[in-house]
């Protein structure tokens, strides 16, 4: 009887450490692959479709963007008229934000600027396509940004 519970705790043990190392290897994974997308986050990105629609169709005057921060994890930006900023976090792509701030002036230009900020304000999965910078969210993409020239 003593073998039989030895041997299953030894089993038990043996899950336990094996699973151990599998949630670390993925955890390395998950942080390699947000070391790598954050070297190419790095910068400031302008805004060029919002929801299918071209942004200098969505926006009069200022175009949004979005700078990201990754020793501090905030982004910050503009969103049509007012300034934004609030932190987030990165695991493999998925992007993960903290509720934005933002000015409150008043803006002469209609834009999609309160769209815009929900939008940015939303948990995305993260796409880097033909030097595009894409925000997905339920399928679909809502945000794409090019990388500004600076």
């Amino acid at each position: 009887m003593k073998k039989i519970i030895s041997s299953a705790l030894l089993i038990l043990a043996l899950s336990f450490a094996t699973q151990s190392c599998n949630s670390t290897k993925n955890n390395n994974s998950s942080k390699s692959q947000s070391k790598e997308i954050s070297n190419k986050l790095k910068g400031t990105w302008t805004l060029s479709s919002i929801d299918g629609i071209t942004a200098t169709n969505a926006f009069k005057g200022e175009i949004p963007s979005i700078t990201f921060d990754f020793n501090s994890h905030k982004v910050n930006g503009n969103s049509g008229c007012n300034q934004y900023n609030g932190g987030f976090s990165l695991i493999g792509n998925i992007f993960t934000p903290t509720p934005m701030m933002s000015t409150f002036m008043s803006c002469p230009e209609v834009n999609q600027e309160n769209k815009y900020i929900e939008l940015i304000s939303k948990k995305s999965t993260l796409v880097l396509k033909n030097n595009n910078l894409q925000f997905v969210q339920n399928g679909k993409t809502v945000l794409v940004f090019t990388p500004s020239a600076n």
